[in-house]
């Protein structure tokens, strides 16, 4: 999945109204809770075919760390 695709996703899952950038932070964004975080483990099984833990998704601090937790050759 291309970064650019990857990031509007990010957007639309999070439901928030600015862009999501490499540079988000999930720390203290009230969009990021465990619905956020259900919606996260599904589409990262959907595009990435990799199962990831809640508890895992919520230490997640932001993009970076969660492309990082994804496998960065996933996303170009």
């Amino acid at each position: 999945m291309h970064l650019a695709e990857f990031l509007e996703e990010l957007t639309e899952l999070l439901e928030v109204e600015e862009a999501v950038t490499l540079d988000t932070s999930f720390e203290g964004m009230d969009e990021y809770d465990s619905l956020a975080v259900m919606s996260l483990i599904a589409f990262i099984d959907e595009n990435f075919d990799k199962t990831i833990s809640g508890e895992k998704l919520s230490n997640v601090k932001g993009v970076k760390e969660l492309i990082t937790l994804i496998g960065e050759d996933n996303i170009s």
